[in-house]
């Protein structure tokens, strides 16, 4: 696979890890059953939890984006929430609408700048941010302006230049739907939340981590791209800075 930064291939590719190592996690309390790695979509929610509390979340308006299996928002629908989801995978739709046909789901492809999904309490933002091939800035906007509060969790690209990016081909039902992706590093997303004016809070916190997605590494501006080992889980808040803490 070609390597690129700001769009332009390398005649010397950057050194990339092809062989994921399991990371050393802490065994998780399983909250919820799932058919796609059960380990990795409980650690995140369970974090959240025990920020929150469960009772935190009864008779809030959600926003999931991006639900893949639909099985997190589920377990919010459980919890008393009402879940919105918005996939853009027709596969990923049928088996949600199936499975899960109580919660409403809309397809729709979220790389485009119009939003007419409404306003929400919560909006969770997994595993779709570098799934994005363009328009960055309109949809972190879209969620920013249109929720309270949000669960951001990401992959990133290791760099301390803002203005580089990875960008990689991408195929199947959790990946891009439109065959490519632009990763963005921690200090863009973090530049840009900042100049927005939002609250936010970064956990780089080994409670999340499970099988090859790790959370608590270190930046050293290596300039490669690790994929799941280089991941970013954030709180960002619009008004209230203590639900960031």
């Amino acid at each position: 696979m070609p390597i690129y930064i700001n769009g332009i291939e390398q005649k010397e590719p950057i050194q990339k890890s092809e062989t994921i190592i399991p990371i050393q996690e802490i065994k998780q309390e399983i909250l919820f059953e799932s058919n796609y790695q059960k380990e990795w979509q409980n650690s995140r929610v369970k974090f959240i939890i025990d920020k929150y509390g469960k009772w935190f979340f009864n008779k809030l308006n959600i926003l999931e984006l991006a639900p893949f299996n639909g099985a997190i928002g589920n377990y919010f629908h459980n919890l008393g929430a009402r879940l919105t989801l918005i996939e853009g995978n027709k596969e990923n739709c049928d088996y949600i609408r199936k499975n899960y046909p109580h919660l409403n789901l809309i397809k729709a492809d979220l790389t485009k700048k119009e939003w007419d999904y409404g306003y929400f309490d919560i909006i969770i933002n997994f595993g779709i941010f570098y799934h994005l091939p363009f328009n960055h800035k309109e949809f972190l906007d879209n969620c920013l302006t249109n929720c309270d509060l949000m669960f951001l969790e990401t992959e990133v690209f290791d760099t301390d230049d803002k203005e580089e990016f990875y960008i990689k081909i991408e195929s199947g039902p959790s990946q891009s739907i439109h065959g490519s992706a632009e990763i963005k590093s921690s200090l863009w997303i973090e530049d840009y939340i900042k100049k927005n004016g939002f609250y936010f809070k970064r956990f780089d916190d080994k409670k999340i981590n499970a099988i090859s997605h790790t959370y608590d590494w270190k930046e050293e501006n290596s300039k490669c791209y690790k994929g799941a080992g280089n991941r970013r889980f954030y709180i960002i808040a619009k008004n209230l800075p203590k639900l960031c803490e």
